[in-house]
């Protein structure tokens, strides 16, 4: 689903309507207000008990003045478990008219307790495994839609319709608003609908049309089914006057397309969703078959988004407009048929699963339509917005997986989540991780999964090993921060040796990722570039690389596949003018440029390193600072500005809130060109101040700049000094020793049978190992090569006790030895 903000909706007709999450303080504060109507905890399992294998939802919804439902739901369902006796129904605050049981022998009324919760069937006998019963419970009243809340049933003069999401429920799911269900994430049925409506209305419900009657009482009832399982959230209902727009897609079969909206709306309805048929393409063609009989969306007076209810999306007329201007709102709950309606996230705890995998694929559907550049800037402004607001909206710093239950539909789940999915495509690269979602589509079809599933999948699909990923980024709070401390070209008979090393640095985390795969593009002195892969393992990292010609720039992650604490852009200048770097937050006025220069500018978020010298009175930002770099001709002048905003600005500010400084006059700007060299002030700058002086709002000016790294600065004596000390990341020859040791794993320790030796990224020098005993004496030799993942050998026939593994580089030299245990 895709919601949005109440107040921002009130300003669609200023052309001010915004796509993202409703604010979750709006939700906080509901919350406080209201009881709960929560069945069951959070870890339901009454489908560990009971298999529902079908709801037959049978309504009248012709009370529009009374607005109110009747009919019954009869379920089918399947014991898995002997000795059951009862079922415990969610409904809430309808009226129960009675329950029957239906046996092989027949249907008889039976006992039951409902407390506007839930409803409490007794069984007349334990019931048998494999056996199918049915119970059907007749209802009537007006479901619930809370004051202020995302979901439930809505009516007006025109619609009706559910939405099967609350926000301010403990438990989330809100199928329980029309019909008894066990409403969970885990329990997946298929679906019947019945839906008797008024002459002049249609009834929309998942799945495909089977017929429509005319009634004696001139009402038309409607019958759909739904033959893929789907969890109770994702059912719907929308009845209106509604006209169809028909169509089709072609795929491996012909999907009908199925577009609901009022006579006077179509036309808008067709203009806006002009690329649907795209971002069917688009997602087919890197996620796999689109798994259901139909493509449906019906048009309501929903205020705050779309709710992604399987084959019948609820979507708000208010942006089918005509305009393609919210498209990515359609490619967002598209995209939930395979991320939540396909795969669903087990709990809510890990509802990244379903939001931040559609959120991203709003950024897939861009790059589709649009190219690649395209993608970029989407990305980009998405990931600009989680390191600067994204803890501000949710009001701290958040887990993307294992949020608690008020945060379930935060900025967190969708924003940060599509930066996490970003990652994981950065890592794996196009080619596995497109192939690899697609195979997990098709092995989890119709099935609930987790965050450590989904982990455990791609690490043994890619050969990488990526939980020190899964935990230190999904499962952690916070961000991580990546840049080169320092680096060294050496020649050597004609060739060129790049060694350095990355500094890991944390911004509301508290664990260092062990293991991450990122890329550094060297430039030769005609730009070509030349990549190669750094694995990261801890605070630092060393790498070393042979390379054919003498690079003259380096960047790291340039295409921007890490989501880490940076954003960054880069252009080509061959002009004089102005040239923004847009979220980078640079803007250059090129003076002259007689020739082409290459620029790349990057907005850190993240403390800068330390001054130090202690004893001056400058203070630096505490969580931020800009590097410009790049490729400068010798004619190349520029000036660049440089905006400090402390405002509480949703469009500029939340940069230098933290920043401790009253008077805008004692800013300053500080210079370094490299990380191993002091900061110390520019020699040629100006302040500008944006109203008065002390607003916290303005910019710097940086005449004739230079590559290297800038930072704020307060000249303030009053301030205590800065005590944080500087630490370095240099290359030596003994950390290139333990880099490699943290790539290769050797399990399991002890062993009984086997052991397996993996290798979490290629290792070009080990060539060779050798397994000795206790006496020196050899007993298993084994060449590597650059192809090997994973060596597995057996230690069966083995006598038991302690035997080295050593690791043996191109020169026969053992780099080093580890000790294993034979049982």
């Amino acid at each position: 689903m895709k919601t949005l903000s109440t107040i921002l909706f009130l300003a669609i007709s200023l052309a001010l309507f915004s796509q993202k999450p409703v604010k979750p303080s709006s939700c906080y504060q509901l919350k406080s207000k209201m009881g709960s109507f929560s069945s069951s905890s959070q870890n339901d399992d009454r489908d560990d008990f009971i298999d529902i294998l079908n709801y037959s939802i049978n309504l009248d919804i012709t009370d529009f003045a009374g607005k109110t439902i009747a009919g019954y739901t009869k379920i089918r369902f399947e014991p898995k478990q002997t000795n059951q006796t009862s079922m415990i129904l969610d409904l809430l605050i309808l009226d129960v008219d009675s329950v029957s049981f239906t046996d092989n022998y027949g249907t008889n009324l039976v006992s039951y307790n409902y407390n506007d919760t839930t409803i409490d069937i007794n069984f007349p006998y334990a019931l048998t495994v494999g056996q199918t019963y049915r119970v059907k419970v007749y209802y009537q009243g007006a479901p619930i839609q809370i004051s202020g809340d995302w979901g439930g049933f809505f009516w007006n003069a025109t619609y009706a319709y559910n939405i099967g999401v609350s926000f301010t429920e403990e438990i989330h799911n809100f199928g329980k608003a029309w019909f008894p269900c066990f409403d969970n994430f885990t329990e997946r049925s298929t679906y019947d609908f019945a839906i008797t409506t008024q002459a002049n209305h249609k009834a929309f419900c998942n799945g495909v049309l089977q017929s429509e009657s005319t009634n004696l009482d001139g009402t038309k009832t409607w019958r759909w089914q739904l033959d893929q399982k789907i969890p109770t959230y994702l059912a719907n209902v929308a009845v209106a006057n509604y006209a169809t727009v028909y169509d089709s897609y072609s795929s491996t079969n012909s999907i009908p397309i199925e577009l609901a909206a009022l006579a006077s709306d179509t036309t808008n309805l067709k203009n806006s969703f002009i690329h649907l048929k795209d971002a069917m393409t688009s997602f087919e063609s890197r996620f796999g078959a689109y798994r259901f009989d139909r493509i449906g969306y019906c048009l309501t007076s929903f205020s705050a988004g779309a709710m992604e209810h399987a084959t019948n999306i609820t979507y708000m007329k208010a942006v089918a407009n005509g305009t393609t201007t919210y498209e990515t709102l359609m490619a967002h709950e598209l995209s939930h048929h395979w991320f939540g309606n396909n795969t669903t996230c087990a709990t809510a705890e890990d509802m990244w699963l379903n939001e931040g995998w559609a959120s991203y694929a709003e950024a897939i559907f861009t790059e589709s339509v649009y190219g690649y550049e395209a993608y970029k800037d989407y990305n980009r402004k998405n990931h600009d917005d989680v390191l600067r607001r994204t803890h501000i909206r949710d009001g701290e710093y958040l887990p993307v997986s294992g949020v608690p239950s008020h945060h379930t539909y935060s900025s967190t789940v969708y924003d940060k989540g599509a930066d996490m999915v970003s990652t994981i495509r950065g890592i794996l690269g196009d080619d596995i991780f497109f192939d690899a979602i697609t195979e997990f589509q098709e092995i989890y079809k119709f099935s609930d999964i987790s965050t450590d599933v989904l982990n455990t999948y791609l690490s043994n699909y890619s050969g990488l090993n990526l939980t020190s990923f899964f935990e230190t980024w999904v499962k952690q709070k916070g961000f991580h921060h990546f840049s080169i401390s320092d680096m060294e070209i050496v020649e050597n008979n004609g060739t060129f040796l790049a060694q350095g090393s990355i500094k890991q640095k944390l911004w509301e985390a508290s664990q260092y990722t062990d293991f991450l795969p990122i890329e550094i593009t060297f430039f030769d002195n005609n730009w070509n570039r030349h990549s190669e892969i750094i694995y990261i393992y801890g605070e630092c990292s060393e790498f070393e690389f042979d390379l054919n010609f003498e690079p003259i720039f380096w960047a790291l992650d340039l295409e921007e596949k890490i989501q880490d604490a940076t954003v960054d852009k880069f252009k080509t200048i061959n002009s004089t003018g102005v040239k923004d770097f847009g979220l980078a937050r640079v803007r250059l006025t090129v003076n002259t440029e007689n020739d082409s220069s290459f620029v790349r500018c990057t907005h850190h978020y993240i403390n800068p390193d330390p001054k130090d010298d202690k004893t001056t009175n400058f203070h630096l930002s505490p969580n931020r600072y800009w590097s410009i770099k790049g490729i400068f001709s010798e004619s190349f002048n520029a000036k660049a500005q440089l905006k400090f905003d402390g405002t509480t600005s949703n469009s500029t500010g939340y940069l230098d809130n933290d920043f401790n400084f009253s008077d805008e006059n004692n800013l300053s700007i500080l210079y370094r060109p490299n990380t191993q060299t002091e900061w110390e002030e520019v020699d040629s700058f100006a302040v500008f101040t944006q109203g008065s002086s002390s607003n916290k709002k303005g910019y710097i000016e940086v005449y004739n700049i230079k590559k290297g790294d800038y930072v704020l600065a307060v000249n303030d004596a009053s301030q205590t000094q800065d005590t944080e000390t500087k630490t370095d990341c240099i290359f030596t020859e003994i950390n290139n020793v333990e880099r490699l040791k943290k790539l290769i794993e050797i399990y399991p320790v002890p062993t009984n049978h086997y052991i397996n030796i993996n290798f979490l990224a290629p290792i070009n020098s080990i060539k060779k190992i050798i397994v000795s005993n206790v006496l020196g004496k050899e007993v298993k030799a084994i060449n590597t090569t650059d192809n090997n993942k994973t060596i597995k050998f057996s230690t069966k026939n083995w006598a038991k006790g302690n035997y080295l593994i050593s690791f043996i580089d191109t020169n026969d030299k053992k780099v080093f030895t580890r000790k294993i245990i034979v049982k």
